[in-house]
């Protein structure tokens, strides 16, 4: 089991570990450039679009609390939007704390939801209460790590965190690629060494930069897509890699946001620029 964070000390024996760390993890990651392009959805032809309200024209998260409602966040107000893919429209929205840089959301159980802030931070929302119920959380990331994306585990309440920005903790040796974290809530613990190590030069997806993230509930495989470049990589419950697959459709503007229903269909979200945002939603075709 992993050391928390803060009993990390940067000592001779510490480097030793985090050398022989990296050096596995860049094993792992060599086989990227033999990744297949995924077969389980047809990214050319989604079964829905939905173009979504001027106010999520900068969506930037989401999350399925069933298999006709999503949360969502954007990227500049602290406001969590209740979207039924049912009725192609908003339910209600609630408020949750000052406006930031939100950039992703997560359910962690029916009554609680996680957003993340681009500077690290996490907020667990109590949104069915009467009045939603916010709790700050500080974490050991800064604003250099960019955070981008967050889901939850399923059957656990440990979340994994996508970082955009600088992969290595505050005071960390440096990391080449692009890292995912282990956030345990319930403990309020990060992992101190990332749980997945993403490279830079895979062949279809290169200099990739992680913008959203999710768990395929049926399988337990992890879903990480970027916006620069426009781009899904896909890896198993155990880190492995699986697939890549660019995404280059027209209606991929910006992907920001991941997430699946309990039925297994995915979901992606794209900020709209001039245009209106939208949600994409793919069936699994076996």
């Amino acid at each position: 089991m992993r050391q928390p964070l803060k009993q990390i000390l940067i000592t001779a024996p510490a480097i030793l570990l985090w050398v022989l760390f990296m050096a596995c993890n860049l094993g792992n990651n060599s086989k990227v450039v033999n990744e297949e392009p995924t077969e389980k959805f047809n990214f050319d032809a989604p079964s829905q679009i939905y173009n979504l309200p001027k106010k999520l024209r900068e969506i930037s998260g989401i999350t399925a609390l069933n298999d006709s409602l999503v949360a969502c966040v954007q990227d500049e107000k602290a406001n969590i939007y209740f979207f039924n893919l049912n009725t192609g429209a908003i339910d209600y929205k609630i408020d949750f704390g000052k406006n930031g840089d939100y950039e992703g959301i997560a359910r962690m159980n029916d009554s609680v939801l996680v957003v993340a802030k681009a500077n690290g931070n996490l907020y667990k929302v109590a949104y069915r209460n009467d009045e939603p119920e916010t709790i700050k959380i500080k974490t050991a990331f800064d604003s250099k790590n960019d955070i981008e994306g967050i889901c939850l585990i399923p059957g656990t309440t440990d979340f994994l965190i996508a970082c955009k920005g600088r992969a290595a903790l505050q005071e960390q040796p440096k990391i080449l690629g692009k890292a995912i974290y282990k956030y345990n809530l319930l403990a309020e613990t990060l992992s101190s060494l990332p749980e997945l190590i993403i490279s830079p030069d895979n062949e279809s997806c290169y200099q990739f930069k992680p913008s959203g993230i999710a768990v395929e509930p049926q399988t337990g495989n992890i879903y990480v897509i970027s916006a620069f470049p426009k781009c899904l990589r896909v890896f198993d419950k155990e880190m492995e890699p699986k697939s890549s697959q660019l995404l280059n459709q027209p209606f991929f503007k910006q992907p920001e946001g991941i997430c699946f229903t309990p039925n297994g269909r995915l979901l992606i979200a794209s900020e709209g620029g001039e245009n209106p945002g939208k949600i994409m939603v793919f069936n699994p075709q076996n």
